[in-house]
């Protein structure tokens, strides 16, 4: 058979769009540009648990990647002012943030909140730490189990005072979710922050309260809170013996994990880049000691994983929406 010859000018023009190709996919990775800062936006005020987090992470990527990374506080409106800027930034990877569960989808799916921003805004990239909702009684209390709370509650249709860190918040979805899986009617009474729930518990104001871990464990350890039960699919490994609501037979999970998102755009292989040096950042010692000290458990981050936590989360949140439009219009 005659071999057929190609012609020299083609193999010119396919090898130079080999070459281009190649160089086009360079450029698209080369991130980041040296000396050009990177900005993590934190939706809260300064001096958080969530802000320290996330100065201690910046600074280890800052590490790893070589060029500034720093923290812009953009607090208001339960994290939408913040969130707000993070999906109106440029997707070029220089400004990421913290995208945090519930909040994020609870502000979008209510239509009252007129949100700017909805899931295909953002481009997960990875959450590195969560807090589980912990409930818990006065060491007082005439209840020792989570179904001794319960079957008074059951007998006792709203009277059961239950505390919650602001309406469809964490600890107060997680209080909708124990009503509908287990039958019963609550007394949600609602607090500006962790801390004054626990002083209203302490002070015997209410029967229940639900805090997230480094809230508990102070008073858990001086006697004066017996815990009963931890929301989440494992037990917390600050709090020994814990069990979760579902090995107690309440399917119950409400978590607070904190994450990273990129605006809706980014190149994947930036978003990958970013997700590798957190992933770094949360192998380090020093990141595991001040998580364990703040009691934040640390998540891996990954891009697919987060953004099927994500969409787990908003498919738990949603059908409780009008929920707890009914309960507060009581």
């Amino acid at each position: 058979m005659k071999r057929l010859a190609v012609p020299w000018i083609a193999v010119m023009v396919v090898t130079g769009l080999a070459l281009l190709t190649c160089s086009q996919g360079a450029a698209a990775v080369d991130f980041p540009a040296k000396g050009k800062p990177i900005t993590i936006i934190v939706p809260f005020a300064a001096g958080g648990g969530t802000d320290v987090a996330a100065r201690l992470l910046a600074s280890l990527m800052e590490k790893d990647l070589g060029v500034p990374v720093q923290i812009v506080n953009r607090p208001g409106a339960g994290s939408q002012v913040g969130v707000s800027a993070l999906a109106t930034s440029k997707p070029d990877g220089y400004t990421i943030g913290i995208t945090p569960f519930p909040h994020t989808m609870t502000t979008y799916l209510d239509p009252e909140r007129k949100a700017v921003f909805s899931r295909s805004s953002f481009e997960p990239v990875g959450a590195f730490f969560t807090n589980p909702v912990i409930s818990s009684v006065g060491a007082g209390s005439p209840y020792k189990t989570l179904k001794e709370v319960i079957d008074a509650a059951k007998a006792n249709p709203g009277k059961i005072k239950a505390g919650a860190t602001g309406i469809l918040g964490p600890s107060h979805l997680g209080l909708l979710q124990l009503q509908q899986v287990a039958g019963l009617q609550l007394a949600a009474v609602q607090f500006d922050g962790g801390a004054p729930q626990m002083t209203a518990l302490l002070g015997g104001h209410i029967d229940l309260a639900t805090n997230i871990t480094p809230e508990v464990m102070g008073p858990s350890k001086a006697g004066q809170i017996r815990l009963l039960g931890v929301m989440d699919k494992t037990e917390s490994p600050f709090l020994a013996g814990v069990k979760t609501f579902e090995s107690q037979g309440y399917p119950v999970v409400s978590t607070s994990p904190v994450g990273i998102s990129a605006p809706a755009g980014t190149p994947k292989e930036i978003v990958a880049i970013l997700a590798a040096s957190m992933k770094k950042a949360v192998s380090t010692t020093d990141w595991k000691g001040k998580m364990d000290e703040l009691g934040f458990t640390t998540m891996v981050p990954d891009p697919s994983g987060y953004a099927a936590f994500w969409q787990e989360t908003e498919a738990r949140v949603k059908p409780l929406m009008e929920l707890a439009k009914r309960e507060a219009a009581k």
